[in-house]
C-alpha cells in the first residue's frame, strides 16, 4: 500500500528512518579491490577490528567492489539523527491540516457542527405526534395550528397531536394524511410543501421498525419523524477527497458544496443499495467500483428545516470509498454541477472559515471523517465538544 510520511505516526516514521539507515548508511564511501585479489577476508577482519562494516560484491569483470564502510559509531549517529528528523515531521493531526492556530480552527469547526443541531432546543417546545399508542414524531406549534383544520384526521391538544383516521391500517392512515397534505400544498399554507417530490417516505420510530404511515418525502420534517440517509466520502490516496457542487437549480441548498454521493433512504430501501444507486446516478461510478465502499459508522443531528416549519431528526450512514487516482467522477442526474478533487487540509480550512458555503449536514459528515482519520485529535482544545455533537438526537 502506498503511504505518505504524513499518514504515518511519529513512532512509525522514526522506526522507518532507523530501518532505512541500517540498510543504507554503510554505503557512503566506495573503493575497489583489484581483480583476482583474495584478501577479502583480511579486509573484513580489519574493518571489524576498527568497529566498522562493509558491503562486498563482485562486478561483471570479476573485480571485487566494496561499496564502502562506516564505523558503527557513525552508523548509530546517523540513525539517531534520522529518527529525530522523522519525529519532527508533521503527522496526520498537523500534516498541513491544523497549524499552531489549530485549536481556534477546531473551535470554529465545533461551531459549524453545533449549528446543525439547533433544532434540539426548538424540539423541546414541539408536541409529540402520536400514531396508535406510540409517539413517532414532533410537531411545531404553527404546524399544529394548521392540522387543527382537519378535525376528522387529527386531534390537537396542548400536550400532543394524535392521528385519528385510519385505525390500525397503514394504508388507510397514509391515505388520510396524504389528503390533508395535498390540501395544504394546494392552498400554500405550509411553505415546506412547495418542495413536493412525489416520493414515498416511511414514518417510523426507529430504522428497523415497520412504518406506521407512508407520506410524501417533503412533509417528513413537518411531523418531526426520524429520517435516514447515506453519505459517501470519495477518498484518494488518503489525503484528498472529491467535493461536489450542487446544481444551482436544486430545490434544496442550490450551489452549495457537497460530498461525492448521498441520498435519503426511501421506503424499503437498504443502505447498501442506496450507496450503489447514488454513486451511479450522481457521480457515474461503476457498480463494481462503488461496491468497494465500506461502512464507517453514522452521524445524527436534530435541526430546523430550512423553511422553519419542521424538525429534521436525521441519521446518516457514512461510507468511505477509496478511488483510484485515475478515476474522475462525472455528474449524471443533474443534481451535481461539478466535482473537484481537494486536499483534506484545504477542506478543513474551508469548513472552518466559510461553513456557509457547505451543505449543513455535510459539515457533520466531514468532521466525523476528520476525527476518524486522525486529522483532529484529543490533544486539541474543543475536541470533545465537537465529537459530542456528531451523534445527537433532540426532542423526545
Amino acid at each position: 500500500r502506498r503511504l505518505s510520511l504524513a499518514q504515518l505516526s511519529s513512532v512509525q516514521r522514526s522506526a522507518l528512518a532507523v530501518n532505512w539507515s541500517r540498510r543504507h548508511c554503510c554505503r557512503l564511501v566506495g573503493y575497489e579491490q583489484p581483480s583476482g585479489s583474495t584478501d577479502r577476508a583480511h579486509q573484513h577482519r580489519s574493518l571489524s577490528r576498527r568497529g566498522g562494516a562493509a558491503h562486498v560484491c563482485t562486478s561483471v569483470d570479476g573485480s571485487t567492489q566494496h561499496t564502502g564502510w562506516l564505523s558503527r559509531r557513525g552508523c548509530r549517529l546517523i540513525q539517531w539523527m534520522l529518527a529525530v528528523f522523522a519525529l519532527a515531521l508533521p503527522g496526520p493531526a498537523s500534516g498541513g491540516t491544523l497549524s499552531a492556530s489549530g485549536n481556534a480552527m477546531l473551535s470554529r469547526l465545533a461551531t459549524a457542527v453545533q449549528s446543525c443541531n439547533a433544532g434540539a432546543h426548538t424540539a423541546q417546545a414541539a408536541l409529540p405526534f402520536v400514531v396508535g399508542d406510540r409517539a413517532i414524531g414532533l410537531v411545531l406549534p404553527k404546524v399544529a395550528d394548521q392540522l387543527r383544520r382537519f378535525g376528522d384526521v387529527y386531534s390537537v391538544s396542548e400536550s400532543s397531536v394524535r392521528l385519528l383516521a385510519g385505525g390500525d391500517s397503514v394504508a388507510a392512515r397514509s391515505q388520510a394524511i396524504m389528503a390533508t397534505l395535498e390540501t395544504m400544498r394546494d392552498d400554500e399554507s405550509v411553505p415546506m410543501l412547495r418542495g413536493w417530490r412525489s416520493e414515498t417516505w416511511p414514518m417510523k420510530r426507529s430504522f428497523f421498525d415497520a412504518p406506521e404511515v407512508l407520506i410524501e418525502r417533503a412533509a417528513v420534517p413537518m411531523f418531526g419523524c426520524a429520517a435516514y440517509g447515506c453519505f459517501v466520502n470519495g477518498l484518494v490516496a488518503g489525503d484528498r477527497i472529491w467535493i461536489a457542487r450542487r446544481s444551482r437549480t436544486k430545490q434544496t441548498y442550490p450551489g452549495l458544496l457537497d460530498l461525492l454521493a448521498a441520498g435519503g433512504l426511501a421506503h424499503g430501501e437498504k443502505p447498501r443499495d442506496n450507496v450503489l444507486k447514488e454513486c451511479q446516478e450522481e457521480a457515474s461510478i461503476p457498480r463494481e467500483l462503488a461496491a468497494l465502499a465500506r461502512p464507517a459508522g453514522y452521524v445524527a443531528y436534530t435541526s430546523v428545516d430550512e423553511s422553519g416549519w419542521g424538525i429534521k431528526r436525521d441519521t446518516l450512514f457514512v461510507y468511505d470509498l477509496v478511488l483510484p487516482e485515475t478515476f474522475v467522477p462525472v455528474p449524471s442526474d443533474g443534481e451535481v454541477e461539478s466535482f473537484e478533487l481537494m486536499q483534506i487540509c484545504d477542506v478543513i480550512r474551508s469548513l472552518a472559515d466559510r461553513p456557509e458555503i457547505w451543505k449543513p449536514n455535510v459539515r457533520i459528515v466531514l468532521c466525523d471523517m476528520f476525527v476518524r482519520l486522525g486529522h483532529l485529535t484529543p490533544d486539541q482544545d474543543g475536541y470533545l465538544e465537537l465529537v459530542s455533537n456528531l451523534r445527537m438526537h433532540g426532542g423526545r
